[in-house]
């Protein structure tokens, strides 16, 4: 190339055009509309004469070939023909194809002129003649009345066609009218340690020799058995309860025995021993114990199991139902979470009032548990970590003496042995005494929900062998004790003890009953931390009260539900003032947990291990019979003030849904709009930058955050880095370590960068701060003393106002009211507050 011609040689360009395909039945002067995207550095535009900047035009043939790639792309094409109108516009899942064609050394006037379509051509095949006509460095694109400005800005040109249709996402306004994205299977991104098939660490090691098998069976004596530990205290006192009369030795009550016989005793033991036997060693300790998700259990693990997120699996289309019917069994545990600690303390303290023959009035039993509950729960805040030692001696203790009185009462009368035959059961269907025996198994699901503290080994060790022996001689020895003192049916537990024994059993339940009641509690701030991390249950403040695994017992304090709690506690104390009448509104909780737990493990034989068909009809027929009819058993106490316990259930129920179905319903309305990275990178070019670090953060799993665009659409501008950061919760209880934290720079020109925080259900811990500072390290361009600015987002959710739907406007004024009494991501992600900017959205739903 001469000299000449290298001075007046015009500079190439890159121009992404968006070419329409031809149609047959178009004439040959059919207008086409193309889209135009062009990019450039203001500085790379030199100055030059007018005779420089002519240019002929520039013709470029789309062959057929290229037309597939445009729709594999995700371009949609359509022309100008007659009175047929449509327009070109990008469906936004992928990018534009990029031709090259030659533009003039400035920035310049285009006037896009008609094409036409040779007919001598291949279908499908168009040619662009693009006439190039220079002007000023601010100029304007022109086609048939349509017009878009461009200007440099900084040392980036930007161009948006009104002609073409084409607005840089990052600018378009949040109620604009959108083209809703086509769904697109992709497959997931493989993390480096599934990739090298590293599993997450559980949380309890599985190789366990004699001393940590002993230790971790100490430990869940004294943590998971509370509840089912204290029952012989106040069950057969609330099954013989509505059968006492007055004129008795023992605190001046007696059983009617023209109702309760001997017969009616018997058949009333037989059913608790075998309520037991059937719920606790063969369907727990025997079958739902295997179903663990990483040594996890609990109703978030066994849910977890199932194949829900597979497309093609026949439970996919029901995913939806057996979340919400998870979320059924956890309202219904947490629900129980009031009414266990008061029926547990009060019952303890009514030993007191027996033993003080007449002594301590019922005001002053009343007023003992009340202070006992309140001191409890104010020692929330503290820990309980540290005091699990002393649970397990003590309740191993308690377990002793218990089954030591039992045995001690069979030998007064070894009659009560009949009750091991099981057709004594059968005697029960004569009376009305089968309303309580769901309290036999209250607390049943600890022993699933604890698996991942004490794993299945010792559970299925220190039940078999401490607690199912001294329960059973326990029941044994009050149903002896009953049949030789029928008049000692105002507390049968407290009776049948010896006199010598009665003050040491009395400080033995008290103690009890306070560790079964903090084992509630725990248990409860347990399964709502874990709903929180699975977004179910509403981002109320949670604190973690010692430096031990997120997950530990005793470990996770909630102020805000303690209180409720607390609250909760001693109004039912004081309200119903006795165990049997607390009694009545206990158990229907439970046994709608254990249908659900049923339910679940009945899929997960199914769909998940593949059992025979045979096996999982034979444990549906005879387990899903016996929770049904201990359901329906405790159904009996809903006219009797039981409809209190469904509605404290179903108000859990109903703030979990809420939040659970809005935060999906706003999921799913982001991702309309949502961005990929690919596309990021385009259109990044089309706006300014300044200098700076900006993290912008999502708890979704999106490429690009939202309140990323609300930036750009409001500051019309976004910084040099931009660091694109998702904590997201897994299904699995833990994260292998590789996992945690995943960096990768997308394009180190655009300064774009992509992070992604991975956390278990059962360990929320984000350290937002020091996974930045990993990424620093792994190739963050970030100056060492630069500290960046964090940016989250909060949306403000209301309904259209023609919405005719009042039940989901009354559920998204109530998220609305929930959202502003919770946590904000702020607080949530553990972000730097002096560095962190929360931006709030609002969204019609």
């Amino acid at each position: 190339m001469s000299t000449e011609e290298r001075k007046t040689a015009v500079p190439k360009k890159r121009v992404s055009i968006a070419l329409p395909d031809s149609d047959p039945s178009q004439s040959q002067n059919s207008q086409i509309t193309p889209q135009i995207d062009i990019s450039g550095s203001a500085s790379d535009i030199p100055q030059s004469s007018d005779a420089e900047n002519k240019a002929t035009p520039t013709t470029e043939v789309v062959t057929s070939s290229d037309v597939p790639q445009l729709d594999k792309l995700g371009v949609t094409r359509s022309t100008t023909s007659g009175s047929r109108r449509s327009s070109m516009k990008p469906t936004g899942e992928n990018l534009l194809r990029s031709a090259t064609c030659a533009t003039p050394k400035s920035a310049a006037q285009l006037s896009l002129g008609a094409a036409s379509v040779a007919p001598t051509l291949a279908r499908n095949a168009i040619v662009k003649t693009v006439p190039l006509q220079p002007a000023a460095s601010m100029g304007q694109v022109t086609n048939g009345g349509g017009s878009a400005m461009f200007q440099a800005a900084g040392s980036t040109m930007s161009i948006n066609s009104v002609a073409t249709g084409y607005v840089n996402p990052l600018f378009q306004d949040s109620d604009a009218p959108i083209v809703k994205k086509p769904k697109i299977n992709k497959e997931k991104r493989m993390s480096l340690g599934a990739a090298l098939c590293i599993p997450p660490p559980p949380r309890i090691d599985n190789n366990m020799n004699f001393k940590k098998v002993f230790m971790l069976s100490m430990g869940a004596i004294g943590m998971v058995y509370g509840d089912i530990g204290v029952s012989p205290i106040f069950v057969l006192k609330t099954i013989f309860s509505t059968f006492i009369i007055e004129g008795g030795e023992h605190g001046g009550h007696t059983i009617d025995t023209s109702v309760v016989n001997e017969t009616v005793i018997l058949g009333s033991i037989s059913f608790l021993i075998w309520v037991i036997t059937l719920v606790c060693c063969v369907k727990y300790i025997i079958f739902v114990l295997k179903a663990d998700k990483n040594g996890e259990g609990g109703t978030w693990a066994l849910v977890s199991l199932l194949p829900l997120d597979n497309e093609d699996h026949v439970l996919f289309k029901y995913r939806v139902y057996i979340f919400n019917l998870a979320i059924v069994g956890a309202s219904c545990l947490l629900a129980d979470g009031f009414i266990a600690p008061a029926i547990c303390v009060l019952s303890a303290f009514e030993g007191v009032q027996d033993y003080s023959e007449g002594h301590l009035p019922r005001q002053g039993t009343i007023a003992l548990a009340c202070i006992v509950l309140f001191i409890l729960f104010m020692l929330q805040r503290f820990g309980t970590s540290k005091s699990l030692k002393f649970y397990g001696p003590i309740m191993l203790l308690w377990f002793l003496v218990i089954a030591g009185v039992g045995l001690y009462n069979i030998t007064l009368n070894y009659t009560v042995l009949k009750a091991f035959s099981p057709h004594m059961i059968v005697n029960l269907f004569t009376s009305n005494s089968n309303n309580a025996f769901g309290l036999a198994v209250t607390g049943v699901e600890a022993m699933y929900a604890d698996l991942g503290h004490f794993k299945t080994l010792p559970i299925r060790v220190s039940f078999l062998a401490i607690v199912y022996p001294a329960i059973i001689c326990s029941y044994l020895g009050q149903g002896a004790y009953l049949i030789n003192n029928p008049d000692a049916g105002s507390h049968p537990f407290f009776n049948s003890v010896p006199q010598p024994m009665k003050y040491v059993v009395l400080v033995l339940a008290t103690f009890a009953a306070i560790i079964a009641s903090q084992a509630t509690i725990s248990g409860c701030f347990t399964l709502i931390d874990q709903g929180i991390s699975l977004r179910v249950f509403p981002n109320i403040k949670t604190t973690h009260t010692t430096a031990a695994h997120a997950g530990d017992a005793g470990s996770v304090y909630i102020p805000a539900f303690n209180n409720a709690l607390m609250c909760g506690s001693i109004i039912l104390v004081l309200s119903f003032g006795s165990s049997e009448a607390i009694a009545e509104i206990f158990g229907i909780g439970v046994t709608i947990t254990m249908t659900c737990t049923t339910l679940f493990y009945i899929l997960a034989m199914k769909y998940v291990w593949h059992q025979p068909d045979w096996q999982t009809y034979l444990f549906s027929f005879c387990f899903i019979i016996l929770d049904v009819f201990l359901f329906f058993a405790s159904c009996r106490k809903f006219a009797s003030y039981g409809w209190i316990a469904i509605l404290m259930s179903f108000c859990m129920f109903y703030m979990m849904y809420t939040w659970y179905t809005t935060n999906k319903e706003i999921s799913d309305k982001l991702h309309e709009r949502l961005l990929e990275l690919n596309e990021l990178r385009i259109h990044v070019k089309h706006i300014h930058r300044t200098q700076g670090t900006v993290v912008f953060v999502s708890n979704t799993d999106e490429d690009v955050p939202n309140v990323l665009r609300i930036c750009a659409q409001q500051l019309r501008s976004l910084p040099a880095n931009i660091v694109c950061m998702t904590a997201i919760s897994s299904t699995a209880p833990f994260i292998a370590e590789e996992e945690r934290v995943v960096f990768r720079t997308v394009d180190p020109v655009a300064g774009i960068y992509r992070l992604v925080i991975s956390y278990g259900y059962a360990e929320r811990s984000i350290d937002t701060v020091t996974a930045v500072e990993r990424a620093r390290k792994r190739g963050l361009r970030i100056g060492a003393e630069e500290r960046p600015t964090f940016v989250v987002g909060r949306e403000l959710v209301s309904t259209k106002k023609d919405e005719k739907d009042f039940i989901k406007k009354f559920r998204v004024l109530s998220y609305s009211a929930i959202s502003s009494n919770t946590e904000g991501k702020i607080e949530y992600f553990n972000l730097p507050a002096k560095d962190t900017l929360e931006i709030g959205a609002q969204m019609l739903l």
